[in-house]
């Protein structure tokens, strides 16, 4: 696979993500011997519901289960050593913990298990989860705005409004240029204070005029909305409605179909404004049909480039992700069924030898210097944009470079891995979710991308209140503001 079929989950959501293959593909196999091990892949209510303690044995069990899902079937294996994780060393901690001969509450169990690994395990997607307990590995960055904005002038920034802080207009912003936030909503070269973060705060110390001033700061809200797909079109503009790449009924799979069909519609177009906000992923086939169509028509997702990535096939993962398809897919799609045919040949493998299988798969450069758009594309993020809806934003780049606009904030930063695969622990029945697929090399080489939970930085950040105004100072098309003041 040559990127996420299983992406993003925020608590109990399941969301797939496809990502297409190019023809002829450079691949290298490297294979591991590793023993074939059945692990659970679905919750056995009846075993697990009421059960609160395990037994020693039963733990250590557990923990081993764990280390070895980790060693065969994930593609973060290699990362987790480099930062210094050391499983017999961790498997000690388990021992020196506990008493052999007392029982061990899954809880405090679940608690430890996750303290272990923590340090080790950088993935956006993995988590542990029991009892409708999530914890994940990575805490996700959010942005904090003020309400203090500032020119640029020349290389110095000064207060350009009234505040309740009584801070003096053309006081001089005396601070880290981290705090700073390009806001053109506000007008050329303003920008807004305000700090990004994983916990919450209600200030920020910051220094004017070489004082420092505690500045009240608001989380920013993002759009939490259904599977929602529309279009809305002036002569100069399109603005489309995009916040899923999954489906969960028979309406929102015709959304993603039409979508995907879409492009034609808008390649005269001076601007194509895509907001994707709440777009937490998907099946990436559709939005990767709609990217190559809008290059060019008769451009097929066979032309599109390969991206470098590694997957890890496993007699475990082959397993999780096949169940997972099956439960979540559209297995119509002829990627999907390219995915189980190749799930399949690799299971054949492991099945009569043992092992577990890296598959490196090289980029494949292709060059996009003649698009039949040739007007900006314009993307709108939160920071609940994760996975596939991020992969919409790092493919535009790629294909139409810099004609695209990102407008809004933060995405949430789930770029690293997918392809995940649940598993549950069979004792304590914790699960576990893991990607069998290494795409970091794609997202390290986007300029936009700052890191696993700090997701992709917008070339003007925005609120809601003011993403049209955002959307104007780039179009200049009034009669699309007056469209979107119904809309966003």
């Amino acid at each position: 696979m040559n990127k996420k079929f299983l992406t993003f989950i925020s608590t109990s959501l399941v969301c797939l993500s496809l990502f297409c293959k190019s023809k002829e593909p450079q691949k290298s196999l490297t294979s591991i011997p590793i023993e074939n091990r059945e692990i659970p892949y679905t919750y056995d209510r009846n075993k697990y519901q009421n059960k609160t303690e395990l037994s020693f044995e039963e733990m250590m069990q557990d923990l081993d289960t764990y280390i070895y899902l980790i060693e065969s079937s994930y593609a973060g294996y290699e990362d987790a050593l480099s930062r210094g994780m050391d499983v017999k060393e961790i498997k000690n901690q388990f021992q020196n913990k506990y008493n052999k001969d007392e029982k061990i509450q899954i809880d405090d169990f679940y608690e430890t298990l996750y303290a272990a690994f923590i340090p080790y395990i950088q993935d956006g997607h993995a988590n542990l989860n029991h009892d409708e307990i999530y914890s994940h590995f990575i805490r996700h960055q959010q942005i904090f705005f003020s309400d203090i904005y500032v020119k640029k002038m020349d290389s110095s920034y000064f207060v350009i409004n009234e505040n309740q802080l009584k801070i003096p207009v053309d006081a001089k912003f005396n601070d880290d240029e981290k705090y700073l936030f390009y806001y053109p909503a506000k007008g050329e070269d303003i920008y807004r204070i305000g700090c990004l973060q994983t916990e919450d705060i209600v200030s920020v110390s910051i220094k004017f005029d070489n004082q420092e001033i505690s500045l009240p700061v608001k989380k920013v809200e993002s759009v939490d909305e259904p599977c929602l797909y529309f279009v809305r079109s002036t002569d100069k503009t399109a603005y489309v409605k995009y916040n899923r790449c999954d489906f969960g009924n028979d309406t929102e799979l015709s959304y993603q179909y039409a979508f995907s069909n879409s492009a034609k519609d808008y390649k005269d177009k001076d601007f194509l404004i895509v907001d994707l906000r709440g777009n937490y992923g998907g099946d990436n086939s559709y939005l990767m049909k709609f990217l190559a169509e809008l290059y060019n028509q008769k451009f097929k997702l066979d032309d599109l480039p390969s991206t470098e990535s590694r997957e890890i096939y496993s007699y475990a993962n082959i397993q999780a992700f096949r169940y997972l398809i099956y439960a979540w897919a559209d297995v119509n799609n002829p990627e999907v069924k390219r995915v189980l045919k190749e799930l399949n040949k690799y299971e054949k493998i492991i099945k009569k030898k043992p092992q577990k299988i890296i598959q490196t798969e090289n980029k494949k450069s292709v060059s996009f210097d003649n698009p039949e758009f040739k007007g900006k594309l314009i993307l709108l993020t939160d920071k609940n944009v994760a996975s596939s809806g991020e992969d919409f934003v790092l493919y535009s780049d790629l294909i139409f470079k810099n004609k695209v606009i990102q407008i809004g904030q933060n995405t949430s930063g789930c770029l690293f891995y997918g392809n995940i695969c649940d598993y549950y622990l069979p004792n304590s029945g914790i699960k576990c979710r893991l990607s069998l697929s290494d795409f970091s090399f794609s997202a390290k080489a986007n300029k936009r991308f700052h890191g696993e939970g700090k997701g992709l930085y917008p070339d003007y950040w925005s609120t809601n209140e003011d993403l049209n105004d955002s959307i104007f100072f780039v179009t200049q098309d009034q009669q699309m503001y007056e469209v979107l003041k119904d809309v966003l």
